[in-house]
């Protein structure tokens, strides 16, 4: 696996599955991708195969937060119960103190627009090509 330095490595990613009522693995997956960001769909692929059935919910880490994973869930017709980092953040307390941080804008889906601390509201307004 390629390391943080560009350096070449024998290392390997683990992820696993657990069971939330009975605490029991329902499956693992080794790679050699260096981030866990795209690994959802195939720890998911193994413990619904191992486990027979298909969850109403999975719940993962920040990391897991992409369009990769949403698709996936969406098309399994899975929720997915994964936080966002502002959440995360706000959560252990690590929000940027200052006021016009990105973390203390708020995104509102309906209007497709960020709220800033002010209560503006930004939306797009063009792309340069």
């Amino acid at each position: 696996m390629k390391g943080k330095k560009g350096n070449f490595m024998v290392a390997y990613n683990i992820q696993s599955a657990v069971d939330y009522e009975t605490k029991l693995i329902c499956a693992i997956n080794v790679t050699q991708n260096p981030t866990d960001h795209y690994e959802l769909p195939p720890i998911a692929e193994r413990a619904i195969k191992n486990i027979k059935t298909t969850p109403k919910y999975i719940s993962a880490d920040t990391i897991y937060l992409n369009q990769i994973s949403l698709s996936y869930l969406a098309d399994k017709k899975i929720d997915g119960l994964i936080p966002t980092r502002k959440q995360t953040k706000e959560k252990i307390g690590k929000l940027n103190p200052n006021k016009y941080h990105k973390d203390n804008f708020d995104y509102d889906y309906e209007l497709d627009a960020f709220k800033c601390p002010e209560g503006q509201y930004f939306t797009l307004f063009r792309t340069i090509q």
